[in-house]
């Protein structure tokens, strides 16, 4: 069964950190395939993996993202799912994907820091958002670091349950 890199990419700070995992999985395993976007790449260096995970459009879901992967890559695989999983609701689209492929769920757990540094005073809005919807936040906040903590817990949490329903063993990747 040809095996095969599925980074499900959903925002831009994921990138960096899944497509330095994917690397990690390309060095590890032989003949392994790179899966990005709907284009089915046979990745020769380190640099071709970022450059195709880096270039890439980030889905809105991760549902919508494992429904396109399974549309598009319909012969059986042995594959990485890459990401952090921070959203509830992909546990139809995985069931799908898990009937035809060998999967492995691969959990990316970024550090707060990684994501916003201890840098005092920040503001934050979304991308696109009109200006007045800007929040201030301290990123220094223990309450913030705590909150993204369990955050974080309730996604493992959440991918333990939906693997073990699944029969699946996930992977952690800190």
């Amino acid at each position: 069964m040809p095996a095969c890199i599925v980074p499900l990419l959903t925002d831009a700070y994921q990138h960096e950190a899944i497509a330095a995992i994917a690397c990690q999985l390309y060095d590890s395993q032989p003949d392994v395939r790179l899966w990005v976007s709907g284009h089915y790449y046979a990745a020769l260096t380190h640099r071709d993996i970022q450059a195709s995970i880096t270039n890439t459009q980030a889905y809105t879901s991760l549902s919508a993202c494992l429904d396109h992967w399974v549309e598009t890559l319909r012969v059986p695989h042995t594959v990485w799912l890459v990401s952090d999983f921070n959203e509830p609701n992909y546990q139809a689209s995985l069931q799908v994907a898990s009937q035809c492929h060998s999967i492995t769920p691969v959990f990316v757990d970024f550090t707060f820091d990684a994501l916003c540094p201890t840098t005092g005073w920040q503001s934050v809005s979304r991308p696109n958002a009109p200006w007045f919807t800007t929040r201030m936040i301290h990123a220094d906040s223990s309450d913030l670091r705590t909150r993204y903590k369990h955050s974080q817990s309730v996604n493992r949490s959440r991918l333990n349950h939906i693997c073990q329903q699944l029969n699946l063993v996930p992977q952690w990747w800190v």
